[in-house]
């Protein structure tokens, strides 16, 4: 299972229950490595099953629980698709899990939420993207990240132009050379253009039914006069203006992959740019907090735009909603929820925006800060 839509998240950010075990682990695509792999997962899971005793679970609904888990490691087909992280989600009744290509830290947690963080790069428009390489013979589609380049199988999206254009005119279709043999197509014809953009708008409603709930931004990859064409056709909302101009169809994915990476980590530093400017425009106003306590009732009451967590930061503790306090923890245990987590369940609940980044590239030198949609109340929260 791979994570290919928001609406995956929105499951774990919704669920509700007083048990969430969220486990993590890097894991290895191929080779006599996955069977360590096989072994560590198991360890994870002999740690998740530890904290559920320690919580006074007994072992019967430890073992209900924890079952999912234990049945995929016995799946062959799992053991053989691999991506480079694993992240695993249990409660009662309850299992989700995505191969990811993420390299995940050893984590587990069980507490009131799931532990969502590591996912949010996927989501915040802060690390994941698309590569659409277009020819007239062929179309490949690929996700991909800063480290990675995983090709998609997407049925609706047509492999080719003869297969776009098959059922719409046989003559044509016999022009088009039924597939067998690749045609290219100049910058004249009218007609030509024509067939072009049908076929354009074929991948187009291929991607809007595969993708329809996914932001990630898309680099185009294709002979330069077939760009301002695909743009017409287009639909998809972060579609980059920038695209790369080559006949993609001789071209590896990892080179693929390094030629896109610029044009799509140039989008994610912008867009995060233009946040945190934001954030230091407002600085010192009601409308933005880097304390804590502050964040979590805001975010709690749907207050923030936008949220800032450092990436390799964790607080515990137990926040109460009632009360508008939080009670620090020097640890974790099934009680107490990661609070920086917990602030961007609820700012993604309400519609807000997260970005999960290095310490170094924060806003402020705190582990979180916000943009808020109002000024901040009078009412602060309390620490105890």
């Amino acid at each position: 299972m791979t994570f290919s839509d928001i609406s995956d998240i929105n499951i774990l950010l919704k669920y509700e229950n007083n048990i969430c075990i969220s486990v993590y682990m890097p894991t290895h695509r191929g080779g006599p490595k996955i069977q360590q792999d096989t072994i560590r997962l198991r360890n994870l899971l002999g740690q998740a099953a530890t904290k559920l005793v320690q919580a006074g679970m007994e072992t019967e609904e430890i073992n209900n629980i924890l079952a999912p888990a234990s049945e995929l490691l016995e799946q062959q087909d799992f053991c053989q698709h691999r991506s480079d992280g694993l992240a695993l989600f249990l409660g009662q009744g309850f299992f989700q899990y995505h191969c990811l290509p993420a390299n995940f830290k050893e984590f587990v947690s069980v507490s009131p939420n799931f532990y969502v963080k590591p996912l949010l790069p996927f989501l915040a428009n802060n690390g994941a993207y698309y590569i659409l390489a277009v020819s007239q013979n062929q179309v490949r589609i690929f996700e991909a990240t800063r480290s990675s380049v995983e090709p998609l199988e997407l049925d609706a999206v047509p492999s080719s132009l003869a297969e776009a254009l098959q059922y719409d005119d046989p003559e044509k279709q016999l022009q088009l050379g039924n597939g067998s043999t690749p045609v290219y197509y100049g910058q004249g014809g009218a007609d030509e253009k024509t067939d072009i953009l049908r076929f354009f708008q074929a991948i187009d409603r291929g991607l809007q039914s595969s993708l329809e709930t996914t932001y990630k931004p898309m680099v185009f990859v294709g002979v330069d006069y077939l760009f301002p064409l695909y743009r017409e056709a287009n639909s998809y909302p972060t579609l980059l203006d920038e695209a790369i101009a080559t006949n993609p169809d001789t071209v590896h994915q990892q080179t693929l992959h390094q030629q896109t990476w610029p044009i799509a980590e140039a989008y994610f530093k912008q867009a995060s740019k233009q946040s945190k400017t934001h954030y230091r425009e407002l600085a010192g106003s009601a409308q933005t907090s880097d304390r804590l306590a502050d964040i979590l009732n805001a975010a709690h009451d749907g207050q923030i735009e936008t949220l800032f967590v450092a990436s390799d930061h964790q607080k515990w503790g137990i926040y109460d909603a009632q009360s508008r306090q939080f009670t620090e923890s020097n640890g974790f245990s099934a009680s107490n929820d990661g609070l920086l987590n917990l602030a961007a369940i609820y700012t993604l609940n309400c519609g807000g925006q997260v970005f999960v980044m290095d310490v170094a590239d924060m806003p402020t030198n705190t582990m979180a800060a916000a943009i808020l949609r109002y000024p901040m109340p009078r009412q602060m929260a309390v620490v105890s």
